[in-house]
């Protein structure tokens, strides 16, 4: 089958990649039938030093324009993007991304769309004996699965039957009172915010 080609990832989205932003908690849910994935960063925070630089509002500017952005982070062929936005939840800044594969059972396997979604070292999943596999780092914390997970000492492996349809899962990325909240700043531009991305 001829190997679909995508552009950047999620993890390319609200991007907590970059070394100055972090959040408490990543969601993600997929369902194979429809090919719908949610992915949700909750608490997102500024690692940056507000004294150098303005460096905590320039992570705001920065996470804004991720989110008004509308250049597709993949191939539109391939994945439909159906929203892209910051929200308010218990008191804490948010991020959300819903996007669609168009044809899922165009790629090879499960685990070949799930590692487009994830393009980074840190998610690694397989197809071992028919069922998927996606290996953690020990790092994390595993919140919740609908899948079995297994523990060592330096991997987590959470495990899929062959005829699973949904995946589901939360990882603790950080501890809640590393960084600085942006949803201050947040607080201040929703509204524009709002308007901006419903252009």
């Amino acid at each position: 089958m001829k190997k679909i080609i995508v552009l950047l990832c999620l993890c390319a989205c609200f991007m907590l990649m970059n070394g100055c932003l972090t959040a408490e908690r990543y969601s993600f849910t997929f369902d194979y039938d429809t090919g719908r994935a949610e992915m949700i960063y909750h608490n997102i925070r500024s690692q940056s030093d507000e004294e150098k630089d303005n460096g905590v509002a320039k992570d705001w500017e920065y996470l804004k324009e991720l989110i008004v952005d509308t250049k597709p982070a993949y191939d539109p062929d391939v994945v439909e993007e159906i929203t892209k936005e910051l929200f308010e939840e218990h008191g804490v800044l948010s991020g959300r991304r819903i996007t669609r594969i168009k044809c899922p059972k165009c790629f090879p396997s499960k685990a070949a769309i799930l590692s487009m979604l994830f393009d980074d070292k840190e998610w690694r999943f397989e197809i071992i004996n028919d069922e998927l596999f996606l290996f953690i780092s020990a790092s994390k914390q595993i919140v919740s699965a609908n899948a079995k997970i297994v523990k060592t000492k330096s991997n987590q492996i959470l495990i899929w039957p062959k005829d699973a349809k949904k995946f589901e899962f939360v990882v603790r990325e950080a501890d809640k009172s590393v960084g600085e909240s942006l949803l201050p700043y947040y607080q201040k531009e929703k509204n524009v915010l709002k308007r901006t991305n419903d252009k």
